[in-house]
């Protein structure tokens, strides 16, 4: 739940782009699903492509990245032939939907 709540967090501060959501989930099904640095590499570059320096250094992207990556991969551990990439796609789809209630304007 930890996970959940900083990447929500970091989806609804102000300087951070929806899309970083949006295009992490187009290219994620092109990614090779046995290659966990590569994922932690292209997220990182993604969150931050999309949100402003102030975000990325409150919000540490490059450690948030790290942090999906393993727990993506240690889910797959935990259940053998589990598509780490579907598990990721899952959670940065909640986490963006629970992020928009926050992102009203009055």
């Amino acid at each position: 739940m930890a996970l959940l709540t900083a990447l929500r967090t970091f989806l609804a501060a102000e300087g951070v782009s929806r899309r970083a959501v949006f295009n992490t989930l187009d290219w994620l099904k092109d990614l090779p699903p046995d290659q966990p640095e590569m994922l932690t590499a292209l997220l990182a570059y993604q969150l931050s492509r999309q949100s402003d320096e102030a975000a990325i250094k409150k919000h540490d992207v490059p450690t948030l990245a790290r942090r999906l990556s393993d727990l993506a991969f240690n889910e797959q551990q935990r259940h053998p032939g589990a598509d780490p990439r579907q598990w990721l796609r899952n959670f940065l789809s909640a986490a963006e939907f629970l992020a928009r209630e926050t992102r009203r304007i009055d």
